[in-house]
């Protein structure tokens, strides 16, 4: 699965959805409608405000418990995810929001890159990152136990 990811052109992931017939909301006439309600407001020239109203809360997605999807997230190079009502990118080099806006507005809100891939990549064996992989990946729910690695 590693190659499968690392090889994609762009991962789409749909986080939100609690199965894999969930789809993507916001398709007009084909899914359920996004709900992501903000409003900007200017205090002063070339200066904003992002107010956003009040969200449900949302469960810890059913995406982050299962087992192949920690691999889909490590090595992915270029991912769409689709969580909380909004979309966001990440690749190797920055994370963006559509929901997080900044000033003036063609730059993005830039979110902190994951670095667990880091840990397998580096020149010389990183063995503290790579047993919190493990732990990371032990955590979520495997299908068959032989999935686990015994400890």
């Amino acid at each position: 699965m590693a190659s499968i990811f690392a090889n994609a052109s762009v991962t789409i992931i749909a986080k939100q959805g609690g199965n894999a017939n969930c789809g993507l909301r916001g398709l007009r006439t084909i899914s359920q409608p996004r709900y992501l309600p903000q409003r900007v407001l200017a205090i002063q020239r070339g200066y904003s405000i992002l107010q956003h109203k009040q969200l449900p809360d949302y469960p810890t997605p059913l995406w982050s418990t299962r087992g192949w999807t920690f691999q889909e997230e490590l090595f992915s190079k270029w991912k769409l995810m689709f969580f909380c009502d909004s979309v966001q990118w990440h690749c190797g080099c920055s994370s963006f929001c559509e929901d997080l806006i900044t000033y003036p507005p063609r730059k993005r809100a830039r979110l902190k890159v994951n670095e667990d891939m880091d840990v397998l990549v580096k020149r010389f064996p990183d063995f503290n990152g790579y047993k919190e992989l493990v732990r990371k990946y032990n955590s979520r729910k495997l299908t068959h136990a032989e999935d686990a690695v015994s400890l």
